[in-house]
């Protein structure tokens, strides 16, 4: 009979055999680090791992066969400041402060960076300005806020993010946000990537609506106007895309004084070949980030997340930018998850999500626990392997009188009184489909779109009013910054 052996000496044994072999017993690994990257106003459309045959994202494309790629999310709000809101507390604009130019986030609002804080996890931001300046509240909880300049470029803030990770206690987790207006306007960006993507014999207009900083959001169905946009958009009519605002622009394009000039199809081509420079700027950046992270030994540790905030029109409903409408081309964004080692790497999850699913997500990632009230799903388990729940509509705002609902099939629009109206819910339901104040996407079937107003208003009747903003603190010069984007009228 053979003689037992004792614990001690099993775990001597071990040991030893862990020395002579050259190596050490496994340690416990907490929570992983995360580096969430937005990619601000990039199309999904433009990725080839979305399906863009044109080779525009290759870093972004070979990031997507190492991550989990949602096939089919969406923003819930149209603007980067009222994004970025969503996407850090989980809820939407109306919840988390005023809805207008004036939006600072609301006090009592948790915000990612402070949960993660709270569970001992280090918070840095690199971001790129504008929307993003720390006094529209955003930078809440972060332990380190930087700005790398004006509506500036990964260029600016990758090598900030990159100099926090150097400085960071290597021993604790941390949480790392990534920032760029690479493919916001203007979209002309510097060589060899501005017009890389254009016709080298096109000498017209649109070479020069490219190369002014608001250009292109002063194209409107399809003319140039060289006035400024208080002229261009009433932002006070109930509807900025109204007939009456058509029949604005219609009357202005017809006045020979104000020298608005009529585009050409050669023009639309040029300006969404610069745009797609810009994209290919944006992806060699992004790879430039990756490769950082590669070469200080953290890419296979962390927790990888990329995304945009919004889309962007470029002249589809007649409109470029993504200020004035809820269109499927400013909502719809790319949202890519990479696990530590590339694990689940390629793996492809069809359904509906949204960027308020983000906070929860990572959070869970974090075990960190969520905040009562948010609105989001944690897809950690889908990242890990699960089954995605079907979900039926995901909804948005903007500050220009509209909400949104989109399901499988389309998007249904209602405009004409303010997302944060108390009687925005009775007056969906007691307006026809067939009016104008809805308006339905495509091939939308009629019984789909009654369905989506029942869904528009239990949503809206469900969402909580906003408290008190905090105050903001805008310099007159970037205030100016503001306003020279088009975002401010003004005073």
């Amino acid at each position: 009979m053979m003689p037992t052996s004792s614990p001690l000496r099993t775990t001597g044994l071990l040991i030893w055999l862990s020395l002579l072999l050259g190596c050490q017993a496994p340690q416990p690994k907490g929570p992983p680090s995360i580096v969430l990257v937005c990619m601000d106003t990039l199309r999904r459309d433009r990725l080839g791992a979305y399906g863009n045959p044109d080779g525009l994202t290759p870093n972004l494309d070979r990031f997507a066969t190492q991550a989990v790629l949602f096939e089919d999310p969406w923003a819930v709000a149209n603007e980067t400041l009222l994004s970025h809101a969503a996407l850090f507390t989980s809820r939407y604009a109306t919840e988390t402060g005023p809805i207008f130019d004036d939006y600072a986030l609301s006090a009592g609002v948790p915000t990612l960076a402070e949960v993660m804080g709270l569970h001992g996890y280090q918070t840095g931001a690199a971001v790129a300005g504008g929307h993003l300046n720390a006094a529209f509240g955003l930078g809440r909880g972060f332990d380190w806020f930087e700005q790398g300049g004006s509506w500036a470029s990964l260029f600016h803030t990758v090598p900030l993010a990159m100099g926090w990770l150097d400085e960071r206690d290597p021993l604790k987790p941390f949480l790392l946000f990534v920032h760029g207006y690479d493919t916001h306007t203007r979209y002309l960006k510097p060589g060899p990537y501005g017009t890389s993507r254009t016709d080298r014999d096109y000498l017209g207009l649109g070479m020069d609506v490219t190369r002014q900083k608001m250009g292109t959001v002063r194209v409107v169905d399809g003319a140039f106007f060289p006035a400024n946009m208080d002229q261009i958009h009433d932002l006070g009519a109930l509807r900025v895309r109204g007939e009456d605002q058509r029949a604005r622009t219609r009357a202005l394009a017809a006045n020979p004084s104000l020298g608005v000039v009529q585009l050409e199809q050669q023009d639309f081509a040029h300006i969404a070949q610069v745009y797609d420079g810009a994209v290919a700027y944006a992806d060699a950046w992004f790879g430039l980030l990756m490769a950082e992270l590669d070469e200080r030994e953290l890419l296979d540790d962390v927790v990888v997340v990329v995304l945009s905030d919004h889309g962007e029109e470029l002249g589809e409903h007649g409109l470029y930018g993504h200020r004035y409408s809820l269109s499927d081309e400013s909502l719809a964004v790319p949202l890519m998850v990479r696990l530590p080692g590339g694990a689940q790497g390629g793996r492809r999850v069809s359904g509906l999500v949204d960027l308020t699913d983000v906070m929860p997500t990572l959070l869970e990632a974090a075990e960190a626990t969520p905040p009562a009230g948010i609105r989001g799903h944690s897809l950690w388990p889908v990242v890990q392997g699960g089954e995605l729940e079907p979900r039926e509509a995901v909804f948005a705002q903007t500050m220009f009188r509209a909400v949104s609902a989109r399901s499988r099939e389309g998007r249904l629009t209602f405009s004409g009184i303010g997302a944060d109206s108390p009687w925005l819910s009775e007056m969906m339901g007691t307006s026809r489909v067939e009016a104008p104040a809805f308006e339905a996407s495509g091939e939308l079937p009629r019984p789909a779109q009654f369905d989506l107003v029942s869904k528009l208003i239990l949503w809206n009747r469900d969402l909580r009013q906003s408290g008190p903003s905090e105050p903001r603190s805008l310099t007159p010069e970037q205030r100016q910054l503001m306003q020279e984007q088009g975002y401010w009228r003004p005073e």
